[in-house]
């Protein structure tokens, strides 16, 4: 894959604690793999959203319950 340089300025404690958490003393293999979490739950958000709106345009608008049970299970699977 290819790689591109780039200056950031980060929260030192921050950084210091993502050095922990991921036992890897490259600081641009931590910074990769956080922003590639990122993007993932980002494309998960965008594919529920445009699953819902398809889903309300053939169906009707979905009940606030439903909703509300929706975002606590979400809430409950860590997400």
């Amino acid at each position: 894959m290819a790689k591109t340089k780039v200056s950031l300025t980060l929260d030192a404690a921050a950084i210091e604690e993502l050095a922990r958490a991921t036992g890897t003393p490259s600081l641009s293999a931590a910074v990769t793999s956080a922003v590639a979490e990122k993007l993932e739950r980002l494309r998960q958000r965008l594919a529920i959203q445009e699953w819902i709106r398809e889903w309300e345009e053939e169906h009707g608008e979905i009940p606030d319950e439903a909703v509300v049970a929706a975002e606590e299970r979400w809430r409950s699977l860590g997400a």
